[in-house]
This record gives structure tokens, C-alpha cells and sequence, in this order.
């Protein structure tokens, strides 16, 4: 019975906040044809994200649910800005997705193992988003071809990084302190002596 009220408030939660938004299409008189595409793609993620927070038996929901409410929210981001090249390296926010699926899932079941693996995954996932989207942005797109961040800001961030490492290394390599060696004892014990 329980598990029938959670779902049925789950459901009841997602028609709510279609309903307003919707409503405050109406209200507001926007034209949102060209843009609101996405959320038929966003919502149902939602809907599973939801029946998985409502229904502790649904946990794993979580995972496809929040993969497709991140892709929802790519492409609405990409039709807002009319940048569908950004496919090339946000992609990578789809492991991200997961990640934070099993992330969740690991939170709604109290299990550490899903929760380190999943934010592992998500760590994982932006680190590709970061290393593919410089790589995209500075060096096909070519978006700062001239300006002062690609001019000075990449080798100045190069060289620091690069200095961090090595003195990072080093700070670990210098010796420390050896404890004293305590003193040597006979393997056998000494003959009383008469």
C-alpha cells in the first residue's frame, strides 16, 4: 500500500509542476515552440528521478533517470544557444550522468560502495568534459584565438602547473628524519657465569 501512495505521490508531484509550467506559458504569452522541445525529453527523466526518491524499491531509476534529464537539459541548453558543435565534448557529461545515477542510487539504499563508485564516475566524467571541451574550444573552434587567456593565461597556467608538479614531487622525495634504531638483543640469553 505504501509503495502505491509514494508512486502516486511521485506522479502527483511531476503532474503539478507540468501543470504550472504550462500555466505560466499561458500567463506569460511566450512563444516557447522553438525552444521547449527538450522538456519532453527532460520530463520523463524527472518522472523517473522522482519515482526513485519517492519509492526506496526503485532506487536504481535513478540512474536512467538522471541520464536522461542531463541530456534533456544539453539540448535545451543547445537550442537556447544554437550551439550543437558543443556535441563534440559534452558527451562526457553522459558518464557524469551516470555517475551521479549511482551516486544517488548508493544514497537511497545506504550503500558506500555505489556512493564512491558513482561520484568517482561523475569525477571522472567533468574531467573529460574539462580536457575535451579546452581542447574543442581553444583549438578547433578557435573561440579565443586572440585574446589575452590564450595568448599568456594557457602558458602561464602550463608553466604553474607544470611547477606544481615538480615541487610536489620533490616535497615528497626529500628525506625525513629516521626514528633511532633501537639496540640490538641477543638472540640468546646470556650463560650465568660462576
Amino acid at each position: 500500500m505504501t509503495t502505491q501512495h509514494n508512486q502516486a505521490k511521485a506522479l502527483g508531484t511531476v503532474l503539478i509542476i507540468i501543470g504550472t509550467l504550462f500555466l505560466l506559458l499561458q500567463i506569460t504569452n511566450i512563444n516557447v515552440s522553438w525552444f521547449a522541445w527538450p522538456f519532453f525529453i527532460i520530463l520523463p527523466g524527472l518522472l523517473l528521478l522522482a519515482t526513485a526518491f519517492m519509492t526506496g524499491k526503485a532506487a536504481a531509476l535513478a540512474i536512467p533517470g538522471s541520464i536522461v534529464t542531463m541530456i534533456g537539459l544539453l539540448l535545451f541548453m543547445q537550442n537556447v544557444t544554437g550551439r550543437f558543435e558543443t556535441w563534440s565534448y559534452v558527451w562526457a557529461l553522459i558518464p557524469t550522468a551516470v555517475g551521479i545515477g549511482i551516486f544517488i542510487q548508493g544514497s537511497l539504499t545506504h550503500d558506500d560502495k555505489l556512493r564512491t563508485d558513482g561520484s568517482r564516475l561523475a569525477m571522472i566524467g567533468l574531467a573529460m568534459l574539462f580536457v575535451f571541451g579546452a581542447f574543442f574550444e581553444l583549438f578547433i573552434f578557435n573561440r579565443f584565438g586572440n585574446s589575452f587567456i590564450w595568448r599568456y593565461g594557457l602558458p602561464m597556467l602550463l608553466i604553474g602547473g607544470g611547477t606544481y608538479l615538480l615541487v610536489r614531487r620533490n616535497a615528497r622525495v626529500e628525506p625525513t628524519e629516521t626514528p633511532p634504531k633501537p639496540p640490538d638483543m641477543p638472540l640468546t640469553p646470556p650463560t650465568p657465569q660462576a
